[in-house]
């Protein structure tokens, strides 16, 4: 993709929203880190790459609540996660995502999705820390205390960031395995826990995070 003018080039995965019908995209810049972003017109055109004020490590999340876009990346020297909202013209100030009853930190991309009272975001521990943890935004202001992704048997582990999606309702991750396990698995919350992780297919692989999108079931 290409705007009028700057380069579109990443060196991480981009985060993609929807605001007033048109999507809003944020990426690592290739060559300086700067967190960037990008919005498209009514008429199908991408304005000019512009930078947040911003650096980050890996590619930011984006997600929509309500009239605004949320924004949460990894900063650029350490592991604790920032964030900043977009109105559809310009972002907010950026601050450190504020967490009530823990502490946020992680390694790799985040991944967020709207829900009924907010957000919710899923993301890797810190580098030493192959755990998925959650945590949701509420009107307020405020982040829940993390908690882990945990199922009652078997584990949740992973090297990069996770998916997450809805299906009927339902929170789904999907992540890659730990170091040296490039297989995809999935698993579905289960009342205030997780159920056993199911391998996607013997045949799929990724050395990367998967991504997902929401299910959505018609009937005729």
């Amino acid at each position: 993709m290409s705007g009028p003018s700057g380069s579109f080039l990443t060196a991480g995965r981009p985060g993609v929203a929807i605001l007033n019908k048109q999507p809003v995209i944020a990426w690592r810049a290739l060559d300086n880190d700067a967190l960037m972003w990008s919005a498209r017109s009514a008429n199908g055109t991408w304005s000019a790459p512009q930078q947040t004020g911003a650096q980050t490590s890996h590619g930011p999340a984006l997600a929509t609540f309500g009239n605004t876009v949320f924004g949460v990346w990894k900063a650029h020297g350490d592991e604790s996660p920032f964030w900043a909202t977009f109105n559809g013209t310009s972002w907010s100030a950026i601050k450190p995502l504020p967490v009530a009853g823990g502490t946020v930190l992680l390694s790799d991309t985040p991944a967020l999705i709207p829900s009924q009272s907010g957000l919710t975001m899923a993301y890797k521990g810190s580098q030493t820390d192959s755990r998925i943890f959650l945590t949701d935004f509420q009107s307020g202001g405020s982040w829940s205390a993390p908690r882990d992704a945990t199922p009652p048997d078997g584990a949740i582990l992973t090297s990069r960031g996770p998916a997450i999606g809805t299906q009927r309702g339902v929170l789904r991750l999907a992540w890659k395995g730990v170091e040296g396990d490039q297989r995809i698995f999935s698993s579905a919350q289960a009342g205030n826990g997780w159920a056993v992780p199911d391998l996607i297919n013997p045949g799929i692989n990724s050395a990367s995070s998967p991504a997902m999108v929401p299910f959505i079931v018609f009937e005729l």
